[in-house]
């Protein structure tokens, strides 16, 4: 798959990180760039310290495996600046920008 990706100039991100099968016990086993931890997982960030558990332990296997981290549904100020303590990498969620279409595909 590597050879896949370097030819189509492309990365992957493997969604949904400590949830159903994108489990950790996966994680060296897959060619991915990116993990993106769960929503779940941010949303209760401030108020439960099993997160901000969950949230460390797949931000230090990342980096094990030369792994980047995105948190997904970062939506206010102090999410945010958790994650930044927490060595997250990337923040993706309406803190950093309302989803918006790409393109119409009605016109395209």
């Amino acid at each position: 798959m590597s050879l896949l990706k370097s030819r189509l100039g492309c990365q992957l991100s493997l969604d949904d990180i400590g949830i159903g099968s994108s489990n950790l016990a996966n994680l060296s086993k897959v060619n991915v760039d990116y993990l993106k931890i769960d929503g779940s997982f941010i949303n209760d960030i401030l108020f439960d310290p099993y997160s901000e558990l969950v949230v460390k332990f797949i931000t230090s296997a990342a980096k094990l495996y030369g792994r980047k981290t995105i948190a997904e549904y970062v939506e206010n100020t102090q999410q945010f600046e958790k994650m930044r303590e927490l060595s997250v990498d990337y923040a993706q969620g309406y803190f950093t920008g309302k989803p918006e279409m790409l393109f119409d595909p009605i016109l395209n």
